[in-house]
């Protein structure tokens, strides 16, 4: 009887590039095409019908809005605290005294929403405790 032989899907080298460019966010810059590894991302800023996008020190200013950008990036680390921001949990460096803003590792202070404090703080226990 002939049996299949079982491959690692993972050995083929298309899927480990395909997983690659999974982990970056390719944003259109008025300069051209920017590679950003969605890790390095400390935080979003929404800025009219344009989003900055702080990342390592840096930031660029990308075309589309803070909910477009927001919808190509996984959120299971990321969390909008406020209607014109979205941070990235990795980044925190503190949160100040009654979750009025959280401190980013850049030394960027962003704004809790009244509406999130209960989810900021409830998403914060879940990964940290």
């Amino acid at each position: 009887m002939n049996t299949i032989p079982v491959v690692n899907p993972l050995s083929y080298p298309i899927i480990r590039t395909l997983d690659r460019v999974k982990e970056k966010l390719c944003i259109s810059t008025h300069e051209g095409f920017e590679m950003i590894k969605k890790h390095e991302i400390t935080f979003l800023e929404a800025a009219s019908n344009y989003c900055v996008i702080h990342y390592s020190n840096k930031k660029v200013v990308c075309s589309k809005t803070l909910a477009e950008v927001t919808s190509r990036i996984s959120l299971a680390n990321f969390f909008r605290v406020h209607r014109s921001y979205v941070i990235n949990l990795d980044h925190i460096q503190s949160i100040n005294k009654g979750l009025l803003s959280i401190t980013m590792e850049n030394g960027s202070e962003i704004p809790i929403s009244r509406t999130n404090r209960k989810a900021i703080k409830e998403k914060i226990a879940l990964l940290y405790d």
